[in-house]
Formats: C-alpha cells, structure tokens, sequence
C-alpha cells in the first residue's frame, strides 16, 4: 500500500472525487456511510480506481448495537469492497478485564470475517500484554498486514497512569511504547489510523519503513480553514487570504481559494506529498500568504480617522461616500472611536448600525492606532457607563439587547496591526502595504519631503504620515486624510478616501 491512505467520510466524499485519482487506497467509516447510500454509491461510481477499505473503526455506542457485525458483513457484500478493516472493539485503561475480554472478542470477529472478506486486521487492546496477545493471534494467523488505531493516544491529555505505573509517561509516550510492541512483529505493512497528521507525521514514518498512514486531519482542518504548507507546517487562514501553483489551486480563481472544500482538496494533495516524501513536487509548490488578495473585478476603498463620539467628526459623510462606491472591501485606518471623548450608545448604535448594513456587500477590515485591544473595549464601555465592571455587565444585559456592543468588540478583536494586500489585475499584480506610521506635526511641504523616506516593504505604502489626502504615483505612497476637523497638528485635517479600483488604479476621493 503507499505510505498515506486518506480517510474520507460523508462530509467530504464529494470533495475526495475532484482528486480520487491520485490514490490507490482509501478508507470509508462505516458508520458514517451506513445510511447514505446515495454518497456511497457516487463515490464508488466516480472513483473507479481507487480500492477503498470499509473501516469497523466506530464511536462505542454503534459498536454495541446487537446486530451490528451482521449489518457490517451484510452492507460490506452489497458493496463489495475490495478490503475490510476489523474489528473494533472498546478497551480501556480505566478496564482492565474489559480490555482482554474485548480484545480476545476482536481475534473472533477476525475469524468470523476472514472466511468472506480480505480483512485488514485492527489490533486491540488498552494494555500492552492485551496488545502481545492481539498482535500474536494475529500474526499466527498469516496476516501481513496489520493496522492501529491512534488518534486518541495523539490527541488526549490523559496520562495513562495510575494504570501504567509511571506518573511521568504521557498518553503520546505511551503510545510509543505499544508501537513498538506491534514493530516487534514481522508484518509487511503497519497502518496507523490517525497519523497522517502533519503535526505527527514526521516522527511516525521515521519509526519504521513498514508503516503507512491513514488520516482525516486533510478535511477536518480545511473546514477550520487550517492549510498545509509544502513545508508541513499548518496556517490559520482565518483572517489571511493565499496564492498557490499547486494542481488543486491553480484551477480555481481567488475568489474561490479560501472555500473550506478548496482548502480541504489542498490540504490532501499536500498530506500525501508529505508523508510519501514527493520532494521533487513539494519543492515545485509556491504559497503567497496576504492579508487579503483582490481579484480582478474586486475593489478597495481605505478611509482613516473617523472618531466617532467626537464633536468635531464628520465620520457620517465617509459612509456617505463608501455608500456611493459600494466597494467589495473597506479599511478602516487610525482611531474609530474617539479616543479623548466620552460616547453616547446612541451613537455607538448608528455606527454599528452602518457598518453592519454596509457589511452585507462590503467586507470591512480595521487597522487601529493602538493595538491594545483589551483597553479599547474596557474604555469604550467606561465612556458609556463611568461605572466599575459588575454595573457594566448589569447594563448590558438591559440595554444592550440588539447585541450592538458585542458586535463592535468583534470588530475590534479582528483588528490588525498593518496589512500588505495583492491586488489581480489583466496586466502584471501589485501588491500595497498599510501600515500607520503618523500622522506628523509638520507642515505638508516637509512632511511630502519626510514621506518618500519611509522604508516600503512593497510596491505601494498606504500610510497615515500626513494628515490630508495625498498620492505620489512616483514613489507610490499615499495617505487618506481624516475624517474629523479637530486642528492639533501643525496642518488643519483634511478628509478623503483611498480608493482602488477594479483595474488596479489607486485615486484619490474627497467629500
């Protein structure tokens, strides 16, 4: 067999059928697929070459189910599958006799099954004399190929003691130990199920060249937007965007990129390139990491310094020109909330209102002054109440009922500290970075001067350096302005917007 084996379930069958022809073995729980037989039967339809392997791997309370081997043989038959992995059976540290009594039930399952069906056979067993036994009977049997479960051993915190008399072994080191129980044995094959893992991979293939790998992480992490990286590692695409060369991405525009069923097919393609040691293809893989990534029909508009809560905000006319554009994104720069005055929740509530309204065509990011998140959201909750924390909860719960505060604490929680941004287009892409560095108290004549000395990281600098709109299509830098008319800085405020159009041309909007 290769050295990965991809578990698929209900949840991802269609998404394995887009790159089924890359594998010569998979397995299918068959729990999951006990009743759907409609995904089963396009699976098997649309991956007509690839030998799949019914899994007896399941949750305790099916395997207690009275009937629930002769439902497993009779659906095994109807489907005729090419390889059976049994049996599961429970055993337990916490159930000592339990895990020999199981363990010996398991070899007669085995038993029971061999007679109609090549059967992979599970070794069993909570106790390392329970898993000699297990892995004995069935060597003596003439299998070479045997597999084992893991996934709990990866992933529990549990020590194994006071059953394992040793406070120090942890559950991953414990199951080192049984690994090597099983190794001892002159099988050809040792599947693992639940290694595949790019977090683990590396240090079970390296036990021995006899085992190979099974796994579910490829789609259970694309769902969590979770990427693998050519290098192994995992990204948490959760607020990033990306670029990729690979087979799966390539196809698809980048619109379509950060798809949970996208990541999910990258994130297979990847896991086997990995565990089988694909070098030469791994190496050929190219991974962008943005912040965001504009398509080609996708535009961009950045506004800063809005202020709200202040007398001397005009924050209502930035959103009237957001409005007139609709842009697909909006970055809000600088302070949104004004940082010297106390708030009334009414107008907390009409900028909550406003962005959410806008947020259902516009997807908003927020790049603040200041980074402290936590005192954001306690300073905005003191400008409304000026009480201690037990009145402000007590309050909230009164008069927060539209949830307005919460939403804007998650707004706050999501900000960022800069963003670099490549943005499509026909011709050749660019890429811009925003980050604040300002604004200065000179007069604009030097502060144009100062500007072009900032050290760019990227094709373009969007900055709050100057306090008035303002763009320099030499030295691409620019800044936006501010949306308040508050006149502490040696230059009067000016307000304006950074726009970025869909064919890539950055301008300049005023009121």
């Amino acid at each position: 067999m290769d050295r990965y084996i991809p578990i698929v379930g209900v949840g991802s069958a269609t998404v394995f059928i887009k790159l089924c022809d890359e594998f010569k073995y998979a397995i299918l729980p068959y729990y999951e697929f006990r009743n759907s037989p409609n995904i089963l039967k396009n699976l098997l339809s649309s991956c007509t070459n690839t030998l799949f392997i019914l899994s007896s791997i399941m949750p305790d309370e099916y395997l207690v189910e009275e009937d629930i081997i002769e439902e497993f043989k009779l659906f095994s038959s109807r489907y005729s599958f090419n390889y059976i992995i049994a049996w599961d059976m429970p055993t337990y540290l916490t159930d000592y006799d339990g895990s020999r009594i199981n363990t010996e039930k398991s070899i007669s399952y085995i038993d029971y099954l061999s007679r109609e069906f090549d059967v992979i056979p599970l070794a069993k067993g909570a106790y390392p004399e329970h898993l000699q036994y297990s892995c004995g009977e069935i060597y003596g049997r003439g299998f070479k190929t045997i597999a084992f479960h893991i996934s709990e051993y990866l992933y529990s915190r549990a020590k194994p003691w006071p059953y394992i008399k040793d406070y120090s072994l942890t559950s991953y080191g414990y199951m080192m130990h049984l690994l090597k129980i099983i190794l001892e044995y002159p099988f050809n094959e040792v599947i693992l199920i639940g290694g595949a893992s790019p977090r683990y991979y590396r240090d079970l293939i390296q036990l021995d060249g006899r085992i190979r790998l099974a796994g579910y992480t490829w789609y259970i992490d694309g769902v969590k937007y979770q990427l693998y990286t050519p290098e192994g590692s995992i990204l948490n695409l959760k607020d990033k965007f990306y670029l990729c060369n690979c087979r799966v991405c390539r196809e698809n525009p980048v619109s379509r990129l950060r798809d949970p069923g996208n990541i999910s097919l990258h994130n297979l393609l990847i896991n086997k390139y990995l565990v089988e040691g694909l070098e030469d293809k791994l190496y050929k893989i190219r991974l962008e990491i943005y912040d965001l990534i504009l398509d080609t029909y996708e535009d961009l508009m950045i506004i800063n310094e809005l202020r709200v809560g202040s007398g001397y905000s005009i924050w209502r006319k930035a959103f009237n020109i957001v409005e007139r554009y609709k842009p697909k994104y909006l970055i809000i720069m600088g302070n949104l909330i004004s940082p010297h005055d106390r708030v009334s929740y009414d107008e907390y509530k009409d900028l909550i209102e406003t962005l959410t309204e806008l947020s259902q065509e516009t997807k908003i990011f927020y790049i603040p002054r200041y980074i402290s998140k936590s005192r954001w959201i306690t300073s905005i909750l003191y400008k409304i109440y000026l009480e201690d924390v037990d009145a402000i909860n007590d309050k909230l719960k009164v008069i927060d009922e539209a949830g307005i505060l919460e939403r804007l604490t998650r707004l706050l929680l999501t900000a960022k500290k800069k963003m670099v941004i490549k943005k499509s287009t026909w011709d050749e892409p660019f890429t811009l970075e925003i980050w604040l560095y300002g604004p200065t108290d000179e007069s604009f004549e030097k502060a144009v001067k100062e500007i072009k000395k900032i050290r760019k990281e990227h094709e373009w600098l969007i900055t709050n350096y100057i306090n008035k709109p303002y763009i320099d299509y030499e030295d691409k830098i620019a800044t936006p302005g501010e949306w308040h008319r508050e006149w502490v800085r040696y230059e009067a405020p000016e307000p304006g917007a950074i726009y970025l159009t869909t064919e890539g041309e950055i301008k300049i909007i005023k009121p």
